[in-house]
């Protein structure tokens, strides 16, 4: 896993390869893993065509965070002069970068909680050619192809500004876009964009042409992990997500004894999961099942659930608590049931 950001740079870097083959059964790739290090100024294109990006000045390399390495943008208020063009990545204009008439992919690898912002774009609202961006309008992720038979967008359920790792998919075929989060298809559009092919930088980060007053910046402010760009044909959408959550750690541990009677319990997932509530980890008496009254709560940054007795805990008491398979992952796979006990200190 990677963290990265795309940020705009005043200067791109040429063209590694302009010349595109001519098999048009083949996909093209720009793979930006993005795992330069701490003040790296160029962004490393391992894909098909390479075509390497600029890194701006304000964008942090290097940046870590649960085990991954990307680029970090630091958050700019919206909407506040002047326009910051370093908080930008920029990757050249070029036939490769372009959709042209070709279906079309953008993957994403991201986290924010900030609930605005363009995650990645080519072109704007006026540009000649066409566009196409990723957006986070009020922490949802939205993406849409305009070209030349139209505008044709598709806008996830919900917002995604939790600070964990989120990874976005969207494509474009000849009659439609799709949207993947997590790889879980959560939206279609039918509809014909045409052909998209202008003259503007991709960028990742916000808009290339703005001042903050008459036109708005719309800088994300996050981690990216790595982006992927692929032109020609998809063969379908990323594979499904079946793998189940687990919990990785848990305090107190499995039958732990002398445990103090005003700790807290918490489980650790194996990745973000949704529906960890009262109703869904319990604690109870282990010798009569008697609940015990907690709040519950969940930390998505750090995927712990955290369940907080009303009360200290009788001594010298064993406990047991309880996940149900209510509790999923994003893709909605259900948590095998998971139990365990400990006792409180005499």
């Amino acid at each position: 896993m990677k963290m990265r950001t795309l940020a705009m740079g005043m200067v791109s870097l040429a063209w590694v390869a302009t010349a595109m083959p001519a098999d048009a059964d083949t996909a093209y790739t720009h793979d930006y893993e993005m795992n330069e290090p701490a003040g790296a100024t160029v962004m490393v294109d391992t894909g098909s065509t390479p075509v390497e990006g600029t890194v701006g000045s304000e964008v942090i390399t290097g940046a870590t965070y649960d085990g991954a390495t990307g680029y970090r943008f630091p958050r700019l208020t919206p909407n506040t002069p002047p326009a910051h063009p370093e908080h930008l990545v920029s990757i050249p204009d070029g036939p490769s970068v372009d959709p042209g008439t070709d279906d079309y992919s953008i993957e994403i690898r991201y986290r924010t909680t900030n609930k605005f912002g363009n995650l990645i774009q080519k072109g704007q609202a006026a540009t000649v050619g066409g566009q196409i961006k990723i957006q986070l309008p009020k922490g949802r992720p939205s993406c849409y192809y305009k070209g030349s038979s139209g505008r044709v967008g598709i806008g996830g359920p919900s917002s995604l500004a939790d600070g964990a790792w989120h990874t976005l998919v969207c494509t474009r075929t000849s009659t439609a876009v799709d949207l993947y989060v997590d790889g879980v298809h959560v939206g279609h559009k039918n509809g014909a964009s045409g052909t998209i092919d202008n003259s503007f930088p991709m960028t990742i980060g916000g808009k290339p042409q703005c001042d903050q007053i008459k036109v708005t910046c719309d800088y994300f402010g996050g981690d990216v992990d790595y982006v992927k760009l692929v032109k020609g044909p998809l063969g379908g959408g990323p594979a499904a997500d079946t793998t189940s959550p687990t919990v990785s750690s848990t305090s107190p541990a499995a039958d732990a004894l002398d445990t103090r009677r005003g700790a807290n319990v918490t489980a650790t997932f194996s990745e973000p999961v949704r529906g960890v509530s009262g109703s869904t980890m319990t604690l109870r008496r282990a010798s009569t099942g008697e609940p015990v009254g907690a709040a519950v709560t969940y930390d998505a940054a750090s995927r712990t659930a955290k369940l907080n007795p009303a009360a200290f805990l009788p001594r010298g008491t064993r406990f047991t608590v309880t996940l149900t398979p209510a509790v999923t992952d994003i893709a909605g796979n259900p948590l095998a049931a998971t139990s365990w006990s400990f006792t409180t200190t005499r």
